[in-house]
């Protein structure tokens, strides 16, 4: 079996390598393409490394990458880097959240990502119509809904944020990860967990939902989060991811990065080109394998910190295992279960369309592209109806959804002006965060 990913060039491509070459799924052949040469020179050799057993292959075009693949990974980022902590230091200059898929930096990044995507999948309708496209593209919500309402492709978006928070909870119930399921609702980095349901053993009960039980114990109910992140009453009912916070109190998320001195965009320029002198200096394989472990470490600690604390600062630590993380194992468990025989509940992006036809997450229309559990099976993604959220949560991601929408018609269309206007009312933007978009680099790129 082919796979290919697009955007092959990023630093998460030797993780995805390893997951696939462990996996057992039967992947002959990994595709990389990227934009840049250069990065993608650089990089195949650790993606090589990390994946004995599959032949890894560097294509000059998306094209020729696709062809014959039976699912497509991608991971771009148009205008890379610099044009992310352009926008972040704009932002934060001016006084507005600058973060990379919310307010007003990840409205411009929907200008340029969902454009460059749409090109993109283009081209796989043409060469794989029946390959899956596994979109980790930012912001992977409105990318996969632009591309579920403008293709023919299957597509499920990825993130590993609700993964990392289910996690986190299941350890501080002490339960067994293999004996849960998850609820979860909302849309791409605003979303909420709902329901860690424990099977009983016995078969004679129906599944109990565990997380009632963090709700009565509030000192284990505010170590989930980074000390100061959120009050007990924002966890009233269902426990909202990081990126909630942005969206809740983007002014402190705001004074927060600027206490700091730096933003998260501009800290991962600064480690990407610590990698990349390494890679250029490594004089063999191992030895660009353990610069690479060193650098995922870093950039791993560094998540969230600083909008979260203002401290621009890393917690030091061992080298990352290798191994899959969030990122990859969220992938390869898509992948996985849509080659299966067994569904798996997962939570994933995808249309708000239940089984029964009504929508899965009650407080949006069933047309929505939401982050939902969903039984994921070789049939296709099955979003499994959520409970509705405390009504504070589910007026924020209605309003949130809205502006949404108006952003992704703005990118499809190519038109700031729309997308300003969406950014305006959205509760992680503003009038003064509208001001701000004019400044930031829109544009869509060739990919």
């Amino acid at each position: 079996m082919k796979v290919a990913l697009l955007g092959g060039g990023g630093l998460r491509a030797p993780l995805l390598a390893g997951a696939l070459a462990e996996s057992g799924l039967g992947v002959e052949e990994l595709a990389l393409y990227d934009k840049g040469p250069a990065r993608l020179a650089a990089i195949a050799p650790v993606v090589e490394a990390s994946a004995p057993g599959i032949r890894v292959s560097v294509s000059r075009t998306p094209d020729a990458a696709v062809r014959e693949s039976r699912f497509v990974f991608a991971a771009i980022r148009a205008g890379g880097q610099e044009a992310r902590a352009h926008d972040e230091r704009v932002c934060t200059e001016a006084g507005v959240l600058g973060q990379e898929t919310v307010g007003a930096a990840g409205a411009a990044l929907a200008m340029r990502n969902i454009p460059a995507m749409l090109r993109l999948a283009r081209v796989v309708e043409r060469e794989s119509p029946d390959a899956t496209l596994i979109n980790y593209t930012n912001p992977a919500g409105m990318v996969t809904e632009a591309l579920l309402n403008e293709t023919s492709l299957e597509v499920v978006g990825i993130c590993d944020t609700p993964a990392e928070l289910a996690d986190r909870v299941v350890a501080l119930l002490y339960l067994d990860p293999d004996a849960v399921s998850v609820g979860w609702s909302g849309i791409n980095h605003l979303g909420w967990l709902t329901a860690l349901h424990e099977a009983d053993p016995t078969g004679v009960f129906p599944p109990e939902n565990r997380l009632e039980n963090l709700f009565g114990d509030r000192d284990r109910l505010l170590r989930v989060h980074r000390d100061g992140l959120f009050e007990t009453s924002e966890m009233a009912g269902a426990i909202p991811s990081e990126y909630v916070f942005l969206h809740l109190h983007p002014d402190r998320a705001m004074e927060r990065t600027r206490a700091s001195g730096t933003t998260r965009g501009a800290s991962i320029l600064d480690l990407e080109a610590t990698l990349f002198a390494a890679l250029a200096a490594a004089r063999n394989p191992e030895e660009a394998r353990a610069g690479y472990r060193e650098f995922t470490h870093a950039r791993d600690a560094s998540y969230f910190q600083i909008e979260a604390r203002g401290d621009a600062s890393r917690p030091d630590g061992a080298p990352a295992a290798d191994g899959p993380s969030g990122y990859d194992r969220i992938g390869l468990q898509a992948m996985g279960a849509l080659l299966g025989d067994e569904p798996e509940t997962m939570v994933v992006n995808t249309r708000n369309r239940s089984p029964a036809g009504g929508p899965a997450v009650p407080e949006l229309p069933a047309d929505d592209v939401v982050e939902v559990a969903a039984l994921v099976g070789k049939d296709g993604v099955a979003p499994i109806p959520q409970p509705p959220l405390p009504v504070p949560a589910g007026d924020l991601l209605r309003r949130a959804k809205a502006a949404e929408r108006e952003l992704v018609r703005a990118a499809l269309a190519g038109n700031p002006g729309i997308a300003a206007e969406g950014l305006r009312e959205h509760p992680a933007g503003g009038p003064k965060a509208a001001q701000v978009f004019d400044r930031l680099r829109t544009v869509a790129e060739e990919v």
